[in-house]
């Protein structure tokens, strides 16, 4: 059966995963893979989780994938992260935007963080990096463009899609008057070194 690679992208409203996965799709397609994109939980208001499955290869015929079956999860938030680790397959990668954000439970005093999520990942997670993306927007001027440094950072495990597809996929998807912004975004992503995550 032919190789078909699983994405799964997660996070909150906000953090712009319905637009990261667009442009990953868009990539895969450039690059003359069949491709399949769905959005699983698509809460668009602020804090909402979010989650969006790209499937792509020589032919893809189901537009989602079940647990267990995640080449890589690209998590924008720790607590996203760990609450999809069971989609990440035996020999996945988790790929994780180190960023806390409160949901409603904990915000409102309903339940507690976890203190230990990082460590639950390291531990559970068969592959994990950890990157800065949201401090390394802010440098860029703009922290809206971590999801675009997150899929840099993805791009380089990605080795059947090549930069031609992802430049292209920037200039179709994004507009105009952000193009710029965000190829530096996405590039800058491509040479994120994985941040060692603290001890909590």
């Amino acid at each position: 059966m032919p190789k078909v690679t699983n994405i799964a992208l997660v996070g909150v409203g906000g953090q712009g995963i319905i637009l990261a996965g667009k442009l990953l799709a868009q990539a895969a397609l450039q690059a003359g893979h069949a491709v399949k994109l769905s959005e699983i939980h698509g809460m668009a208001q602020r804090g909402g989780s979010v989650v969006t499955q790209v499937r792509f290869g020589s032919t893809v015929f189901a537009p989602t994938f079940g647990p267990g079956e995640a080449d890589y999860v690209v998590a924008f938030e720790r607590l996203e992260a760990l609450r999809h680790l069971p989609a990440l397959a035996p020999d996945g990668t988790l790929l994780l935007n180190d960023t806390l954000i409160q949901p409603i439970t904990t915000a409102t005093g309903k339940a507690a963080y976890p203190r230990d999520v990082l460590e639950q990942l390291q531990a559970k997670a068969p592959g994990f990096a950890c990157f800065n993306a949201e401090y390394t927007a802010e440098k860029l001027g703009n922290s809206k463009v971590a999801n675009v440094i997150m899929l840099g950072a993805l791009s380089i495990y990605l080795e059947d899609i090549p930069d031609q597809a992802w430049a292209e996929a920037l200039t179709q998807v994004i507009p105009e008057r952000y193009l710029a912004l965000n190829k530096e975004a996405f590039a800058v992503g491509r040479g994120l070194e994985t941040k060692i995550p603290p001890k909590l």
